[in-house]
This record gives C-alpha cells, sequence and structure tokens, in this order.
C-alpha cells in the first residue's frame, strides 16, 4: 500500500516523494526499534510518539499552512495594512 500510494504521488508532483518518504522510512526505522525493546520499555513509547508526532505534523503542515496564512492576511489587511501572502500550491 505504501509503495502505491508514493508511486502515484511520485507520479503527479516528484517532490511529494520526499515527504511520502520521509514518513514512511520514519515508521519503519520506529517499529523496528519498538519490535527490538521489551514489552515496558519507556522508550517504545517514545519513538511510537516520534512516529506519530512526524506524521502528524506533515498532516497539519499541510492541511492548515494556507488557513494560517489566509488568516494573518485577514488580519493585517484589518488592520488596515495590505499585505499579500503567498499561498502553498498543493495539489492534495
Amino acid at each position: 500500500m505504501a509503495a502505491a500510494s508514493t508511486l502515484f504521488v511520485a507520479w503527479h508532483i516528484p517532490i511529494y516523494f520526499l515527504i511520502m518518504l520521509t514518513s514512511i522510512l520514519v515508521d519503519y526505522w520506529a517499529a523496528v526499534r519498538i519490535i527490538e525493546l521489551p514489552p515496558g520499555h519507556p522508550r517504545r513509547k517514545l519513538l511510537l510518539v516520534a512516529s506519530l508526532g512526524t506524521n502528524l505534523g506533515l498532516l497539519a503542515f499541510f492541511k492548515y499552512t494556507n488557513l494560517a496564512l489566509q488568516s494573518v492576511e485577514d488580519f493585517t489587511t484589518a488592520l488596515g495594512a495590505e499585505w499579500h501572502i503567498p499561498r502553498l500550491a498543493l495539489a492534495l
């Protein structure tokens, strides 16, 4: 499934391949390390949080960056300053 998703994304927007690859490699690395540690080891939770943090951080960035930029632009316009902020061109 990861290979098919990565191929689909890379076919349309090649630079997004690096983002997908980062997510896959972090998840794989965390999973291998979690399996190596004994049950109940405190580092298992840390690895899980690192994996989730990476994925949720990527999701939040790509989902909410344009919203945040639009909000800043609207706020500056309300204050009387015309400030146009370029948006991310996302095809997602």
